[in-house]
């Protein structure tokens, strides 16, 4: 962008607008000051890929579990600052399993999978406005369940993590939209008990990872990945009481890190874990509590 300074003042504003909503991107802006270009590089940070109302902060989605009405809280680190309810509701049966930006016009999506027939579809949104959607081209096996999004072959598109409900074997399937262009199975498969929560960078390398709660001692542990290849992993140091579950995986306070929010599985509380890696730097319980039947169910 370029911008001429008029004579005698002081100031001038340029407006940047750029279609890289998914990556940061480098503005070179230029300004002519008394006949001598100055110019600044200025980085344009993505929009937050679980942005629903476009403040900043990444927001919480949640789905009762009777009625299936989609409700979003709109989050500002422990701070509910307000919310909405999505502008449909999906039959009984579809559960929302996940959350990105599958159409890739900056705003996030979300995918459900019906809980009998395995079918999943992409719900394309506009805030808090379904516009949208289509079913995928394929159906995963009966026992697979959707359990994470990330982009584990780096191609700038959501993926979808399955985890057999039976075996606990993983498998990855890479997407283009709601189009299945290939897939992996993930070679090491978890121990009895050990669940995936979530998908996120938890080592800092760009590359999404998987972390996994143990349903009886409730440790969390995380799988280090490069694409849909197993590095490595580590357990967590600090396991949460009993009855708290990891349901959201996100940056809660843009640090440009992983965080945890819990959901406590008897009384709804939500709390947040801020994370540095594989160590808890601080947290606390947020503002408001869901009522009954309510469950946080993304992003993850």
């Amino acid at each position: 962008a370029s911008v001429t300074v008029a004579a005698g003042a002081t100031t001038a504003t340029a407006t940047v607008t750029t279609s890289l909503v998914s990556q940061t991107t480098p503005v070179t802006l230029s300004a002519l000051l008394d006949g001598v270009t100055q110019t600044t590089l200025l980085t344009v940070l993505p929009r937050l890929p679980f942005d629903f109302d476009n403040d900043g902060h990444n927001d919480l989605l949640f789905q009762n579990q009777t009625s299936n009405l989609i409700v979003v809280w709109y989050d500002s680190l422990l701070s509910i600052l307000g919310g909405s309810s999505l502008s449909y509701t999906p039959a009984a049966g579809w559960q929302v399993v996940g959350c990105a930006d599958f159409d890739h016009d900056g705003t996030p999506d979300l995918v459900l999978q019906n809980q009998s027939s395995g079918q999943i579809v992409v719900w394309y949104m506009n805030g808090s406005t379904v516009v949208g959607g289509e079913a995928l081209s394929l159906l995963p096996g009966a026992a697979y369940k959707v359990v994470g999004v990330g982009d584990f072959n780096g191609d700038g598109k959501p993926d979808l993590l399955f985890q057999n409900q039976s075996s606990g074997a993983l498998v990855i399937w890479f997407l283009d939209k709601a189009v299945v262009t290939g897939g992996t199975s993930v070679p090491i498969v978890p121990a009895s008990g050990w669940k995936v929560v979530g998908v996120g960078d938890m080592n800092g390398d760009k590359k999404p990872d998987v972390i996994f709660q143990n349903t009886a001692t409730n440790q969390i542990a995380f799988w280090y990945f490069d694409g849909g290849n197993y590095i490595g992993g580590v357990l967590m140091p600090t396991t949460p009481a009993l009855g708290w579950q990891v349901r959201s995986v996100m940056d809660v306070d843009n640090d440009g890190k992983v965080d945890f929010v819990f959901q406590n599985q008897t009384s709804n509380q939500l709390l947040v874990w801020y994370m540095n890696g594989v160590s808890v730097k601080g947290g606390g319980v947020m503002s408001l509590t869901p009522a009954s039947g309510y469950k946080l169910m993304a992003p993850h």
